[in-house]
């Protein structure tokens, strides 16, 4: 599980009835405000064995999952106060399993502060291909997000306004690709409220009519995504094209493939010499070979055979993606690796991000 939290930092002229409770006249004061959301695998156990085919063979044990699911969700609970779960998996084909499994164990619980929404994010593109998918979900949720909050501090008086009292939850199959797009969507309805809340935007108006700040936005998500998965899968994220541009685009499913190919190549031959030292250290590894041989595999033999189709083909493979893909070849040699972050802070001549910012050209190039 991980938490994104987008925070801003701003100025704002105290607005009748907002804050104060004087006669006086409002005064400009600054602002911290921040919204946490989480993303996390669906809260069952389940697996994909490796089989040497683009998706994995997906092995899910239902009987095994209710008290971690039980746990998950109470923890959750003690953190957050209340959570709204996000699924966004297929409700079709390979990942309907998943979904279905997600859906009983939810409905185990009788707890007021939860809810559930399963939304087929692959479906809803489809079948809504003039709207960004990220608004048709926000426009469902809206309320729900609303009663959560978020956070908000004065900074001159380091006085604390409100707090955020509840998370969304979201999920797809590897909580990458989807996810962030989501997670973007629901990040900048937040972002529009606060700011409208505090009178620098208008009621009615988006910072989807600033293009500078629209641009700034998307740029980092979709970077947030391409870091995340870079850790995670080996290769930049899917679907960024959708966050950056909102809407898919050419050379978007082109990126996609080039990085659909990394992630088989990831998957299927170095995966497994990382996944295995995992399995000891989290002492998973007796009732992962119980359970998997049951079923008819056998870990020993997998982790011999990968690795040694791992050696055998591993120079052979190098050779040719360096032909196709020099990046690629970098990602197979050192991923995961840490990488500097190039969205730091830069103050602003004067007072960070004002009011004017909104208002006027961006003059932050000309900053030295």
């Amino acid at each position: 599980m991980a938490e994104t939290e987008e925070i801003i930092e701003f100025s704002a002229r105290e607005t009748p009835g907002m804050h104060s409770t004087t006669q006086e006249s409002p005064q400009t004061k600054r602002y911290v405000s921040s919204f946490i959301q989480i993303r996390g695998s669906i809260p069952i156990k389940f697996a994909q064995i490796i089989n040497g085919r683009y998706r994995p063979r997906l092995y899910i044990d239902d009987t095994n999952s209710c008290e971690p699911f039980k746990k998950h969700i109470f923890s959750l609970v003690d953190k957050y106060k209340a959570v709204l779960m996000i699924n966004l998996v297929d409700k079709f084909k390979y990942e309907l399993p998943l979904g279905l499994s997600f859906e009983r164990q939810f409905k185990t619980l009788s707890l007021p502060s939860i809810s559930y929404i399963h939304f087929d994010f692959h479906a809803q593109s489809k079948a809504n291909k003039s709207a960004p998918v990220g608004n048709l979900l926000v426009n469902s949720v809206s309320r729900q997000v609303d009663s959560f909050g978020g956070f908000r501090l004065e900074v001159d008086s380091n006085s604390i306004l409100e707090v955020q009292n509840g998370v969304v939850r979201t999920n797809c199959l590897d909580c990458l690709d989807r996810t962030n797009v989501i997670q973007s969507s629901l990040s900048n309805y937040w972002l529009n409220r606060e700011l409208t809340h505090f009178g620098i935007l208008t009621p009615g108006e988006s910072v989807d009519n600033h293009s500078q700040m629209l641009y700034l936005l998307r740029n980092i998500w979709s970077d947030n995504a391409d870091y995340v998965s870079l850790a995670y899968s080996g290769s930049p994220a899917l679907k960024t094209d959708l966050t950056r541009t909102g809407r898919r685009t050419f050379f978007g499913m082109v990126s996609d493939f080039s990085s659909s190919v990394e992630r088989f190549i990831c998957g299927n031959f170095f995966d497994g010499d990382r996944q295995i030292p995992i399995i000891y250290l989290s002492s998973t590894f007796v009732s992962l070979t119980f359970t998997m041989r049951n079923r008819g595999f056998s870990p020993i033999g997998t982790f011999f055979t990968s690795l040694s189709v791992s050696v055998a083909s591993y120079l052979l493979i190098v050779t040719l993606t360096g032909l196709v893909s020099p990046r690629l070849v970098g990602y197979l040699l050192n991923w995961p690796s840490l990488v500097p972050y190039q969205y730091k802070p830069r103050p602003f001549v004067g007072s960070p991000l004002n009011y004017s910012f909104f208002r006027t050209n961006d003059t932050r190039d000309k900053r030295k």
